[in-house]
């Protein structure tokens, strides 16, 4: 059950992951002056909001509404 549901949201995971914004943020983290600082602190923050995202819509959608 739970991998059907992991495989019903990874593409749209994936779509959102690859968005442009983080992207084109990344790219002006890197070219800053303090890249070795900004660019670590932004991709685990990144990944830390996609999983708080994706967590809080595991614990509270119900599973019947899939």
């Amino acid at each position: 059950m739970f991998g059907q549901i992991v495989g019903e949201i990874l593409p749209q995971a994936i779509g959102i992951a690859l968005s442009p914004i983080p992207i084109i943020a990344a790219i002006l983290m890197l070219l800053s002056p303090r890249a070795r600082r900004t660019a670590p602190a932004f991709a685990v923050g990144w990944l830390l909001g996609i999983l708080v995202v994706a967590l809080v819509v595991m614990l509270f959608v119900p599973a019947s509404a899939a």
